[in-house]
């Protein structure tokens, strides 16, 4: 229950006008009673129960520096893989709303233009995102929505830097399913090859995911 108090100069303006207006009343202050803390999210387990056929490439990513974070708190990820490829990071917030963070346009353009191979990974050199302090042109920070929201790293044998994806739906956000939803989709993508005999292909797609909770 919430109390609304008066400031006290208005109290005293006019206590004539107080005691007319009915019985005077008190209220009671329990000493000891506490807020009601609030119940965390609960967060998944970051396994992959089919990592063969869904990660050949052996594609890890960690939440840095912890899981948890409040609203605020800078956030860095963190990308290895045992096979090159082209990298992909997508974030699913809590309501299920997808957004590509990398690669972003401030670390795709360069002096020469677009460079084809700023997301490409090889292994025993884990991207960090976003690079060192002094370095990065961009960072991450938690928002709203709270709750348990998802990191997406997804590693392409073809060239590639742009994965459209759904949203997720907003009853699987924050759960094991959220990920199963985006590997089924992942599967009906294909990327079609620049140059004069362009064509469509399905790339050989490792996907990894892990969970963190904004609380």
């Amino acid at each position: 229950m919430r109390f609304s108090f008066l400031p006290v100069a208005l109290l005293l303006v006019a206590p004539a006008f107080a005691q007319e207006a009915g019985p005077r009343r008190s209220i009671r202050v329990i000493d000891d009673a506490k807020p009601a803390q609030e119940k965390l999210a609960v967060l998944p387990e970051d396994a992959d129960a089919n990592p063969v056929e869904s990660n050949p490439a052996g594609v890890s990513v960690a939440v840095l520096p912890q899981r948890r974070f409040s609203l605020g708190d800078k956030m860095t990820f963190r990308v290895t893989t045992k096979r090159a490829g082209f990298l992909v990071v997508l974030d699913v917030d809590a309501t299920g709303r997808l957004s590509q963070i990398y690669p972003n346009d401030l670390m795709l353009a360069g002096q020469g233009g677009v460079d084809s191979k700023a997301n490409l990974v090889t292994p025993g050199n884990p991207a960090t995102l976003p690079k060192a302090a002094h370095d990065a042109a961009y960072g991450f920070v938690a928002s709203a929505p709270k709750g348990v929201g998802m990191i997406v790293a997804v590693l392409s044998e073809a060239p590639l830097q742009i994965v459209d994806l759904p949203d997720v739906p907003t009853p699987l956000a924050g759960q094991k399913e959220a990920a199963a939803f985006i590997r089924e989709s992942m599967r009906a993508l294909t990327v079609i090859t620049a140059g004069r005999r362009a064509k469509a292909q399905a790339p050989q797609w490792s996907v990894a995911v892990a969970y963190y909770a904004i609380d």
